[in-house]
C-alpha cells in the first residue's frame, strides 16, 4: 500500500484530481491514502484544498489525520482557509499534551 501511496504522491499535479475525488470514495481505506498521497506530495496541491477540508470532518480519525497533515505542510492550497478548517477540527477534541508542558502551561494559566 505505501508504494502506491509514495507513486501517486510522485506524480504530482497530474494526480490531484483523481486524488481528490478518492477523498469522496465509499471506502475508508482508500479515503485514508488518498489523503496520505497528498500529504506526501509535500507541496502545493490547489485542486485538492476543499476536498481536503471537508475531509477534516471524516468519520474515520486516519482520514482525518492524513488530511490535516496534507493542510498542514502546504498541500492544501489556501492557508488561510486551511488553517481556519484546521482550528474548527480541533476544536473540541482533546489534544494529548506532554506532562512538562503540561505542567508549564498550568502554571501560566494557559490549561
Amino acid at each position: 500500500v505505501n508504494r502506491s501511496v509514495y507513486a501517486l504522491a510522485a506524480l504530482g499535479a497530474a494526480a490531484v484530481p483523481v486524488l481528490s475525488a478518492a477523498l469522496e470514495h465509499a471506502s475508508a481505506q482508500v479515503r485514508a491514502r488518498a489523503a496520505q498521497a497528498l500529504a506526501e506530495m509535500g507541496g502545493p496541491t490547489l485542486g485538492a484544498a476543499q476536498a481536503l477540508r471537508r475531509a477534516l470532518a471524516d468519520d474515520e480519525e486516519q482520514v482525518r489525520t492524513w488530511a490535516a497533515t496534507a493542510l498542514g505542510t502546504g498541500s492544501g492550497g489556501d492557508a488561510e482557509a486551511s488553517i481556519v478548517a484546521l482550528e474548527g477540527a480541533l476544536d473540541g477534541n482533546p489534544i494529548d499534551v506532554h506532562p512538562g508542558a503540561a505542567r508549564y502551561y498550568k502554571g501560566r494559566g494557559l490549561m
